[in-house]
């Protein structure tokens, strides 16, 4: 008994650290969408991971009620972690994409101090 309850709470935890983890990636991409005003492209490439990253934090969301109800024979959970996989995934792309084309890159670079 001990142990099934172990393993619902780790199969509930997991998507709900999960969504933990997507909604601090919505905000930071959003912030850093806020932040790429002049370059529209960077702009574009950093909402394009929010929104992705929304749609992950639903997938979530969506995945703990099903577990919590219906355990893991929900029928539509498999779509459901795949939806969310593939969110994660173009969000990534997209923020990688968007640091490289974002003019903030060549001021973030070190700068060798001059020796006087």
């Amino acid at each position: 008994v001990a142990l099934r309850r172990v393993g619902r709470f780790l199969s509930l935890a997991m998507p709900i650290l999960g969504g933990i983890f997507a909604v601090l990636a919505f905000h930071s991409d959003l912030e850093r969408a806020q932040d790429e005003c002049s370059n529209m492209l960077a702009l574009l490439l950093f909402t394009c991971a929010a929104l992705c990253d929304y749609v992950d934090i639903l997938c979530h969301c969506l995945m703990t009620n099903a577990l919590f109800l219906h355990g893991s024979s929900a029928i539509f959970l498999p779509r459901v972690e795949s939806a969310s996989m593939a969110c994660a995934i173009l969000s990534t792309i997209s923020v990688i994409l968007g640091e490289m084309r974002s003019p903030k890159k060549e001021e973030k670079e070190y700068k060798q101090p001059e020796i006087a």
